[in-house]
């Protein structure tokens, strides 16, 4: 029998700081909105989509660097408990490490989109029969509680196997949306849930400008509607005005700072009300959507380290263009 759990999805709690955030973000020196607030429905379809494009290396050459060393990262992981995955999405890069984790662990994918949640339910129900699956829909970047259910079935699994500990991963580029000072916070967030496990998260490789900018600037126009898209939530949900043809999508490589930056750009003087609040934009004004960094692999080093991690191994393509780490939490009581 399949137990797969369909039933803890639930509802993720409304978030109330959408307005808020909104209203801050857009009065702001330079105006900007959390990346967090591009994944309603029609941007986390919009995003699958991206992760399919030519020009987007980052899915395929994680998926790659997966498949080519997983027997080594899935003994390394060793054998979970609970294996937690931040921002899961349909989980489809997932599949890959837990062919490979005997026993299989309880499976806690979190994601703010229940239509994501509900794609990963789809494909683990398909593939994995027998695999427990306990979803949370939720903003993985405030505090969560992981399911109770979970938690018992771990205790039970680990007692029969002799086997214990959590272990997270990160996939994709996530961390590269948190500002250096976030990521730490974040990483020593994950760092407390984790109770001394071990964390398997990809990171982007800074590389050349052209692929980069491509990578965001898709001949397709995909990235440009996925971008444009808030404009459109912000209208459907914060009674904005928005006028989205008179906003351009663009992304530029800050080499700097070493990250990519998604902005939407007006294209004239204009006027837009959210509620009864006034947003006055100058032709050429932008709203920062997005950073997404890009850390060489001893910058990544230093910033886990100031979150209590240790690196275990790390994996990367033959073209260098991104990498996986496999960190192990501290339990120091005076890290943050």
């Amino acid at each position: 029998m399949n137990t797969v759990n369909r039933n803890s999805i639930g509802n993720v709690n409304p978030d109330v700081t959408f307005l808020d955030s909104a209203i801050t973000g857009l009065t702001a020196p330079q105006k900007n909105m959390s990346p967090k607030f591009l994944y309603d429905p029609e941007g986390s379809a919009l995003f699958e989509r991206i992760c399919e494009l030519e020009e987007y290396y980052v899915t395929r050459t994680e998926a790659q660097i997966l498949q080519n060393n997983v027997k080594e990262i899935a003994s390394s992981l060793g054998a979970p408990s609970i294996l937690i995955e931040y921002g899961s999405g349909n989980s489809s890069k997932t599949e890959i490490v837990l062919a490979n984790l005997r026993p299989w662990p309880v499976y806690v994918p979190i994601d703010v989109s229940q239509d994501a949640l509900h794609a990963a339910l789809r494909r683990l129900t398909r593939s994995f029969n027998g695999l427990d699956v306990l979803p949370v829909c939720a903003d993985y970047t405030s505090p969560f509680d992981l399911p109770e259910p979970a938690l018992r079935k771990s205790n039970l699994h680990s007692s029969r196997t002799g086997h214990a500990g959590r272990a997270a991963m990160i996939l994709g580029s996530t961390i590269g949306n948190f500002e250096p000072d976030q990521l730490i916070n974040f990483l020593s967030q994950c760092r407390r849930t984790l109770l001394g496990g071990k964390l398997l998260l990809g990171v982007d490789l800074p590389k050349d400008r052209e692929i980069l900018e491509s990578a965001y600037n898709d001949r397709e126009g995909v990235t440009a509607q996925f971008n444009l898209n808030l404009l459109a939530r912000m209208n459907k949900e914060l009674d904005a005005h928005f006028q989205i043809n008179r906003f351009f999508h663009k992304a530029i490589y800050n080499e700097e700072k070493s990250r990519i930056e998604m902005h939407l750009v007006s294209r004239e003087d204009q006027i837009v009300n959210i509620g009864s609040t006034i947003i006055r934009f100058t032709r050429g004004e932008s709203i920062h959507t997005e950073s997404s960094y890009k850390y060489s692999i001893e910058k990544f080093y230093k910033l886990a380290a100031l979150a209590g991690f240790r690196s275990v191994q790390t994996w990367t393509d033959s073209r260098q263009l991104f990498s996986l780490h496999l960190l192990k939490a501290t339990s120091s009581e005076h890290l943050r």
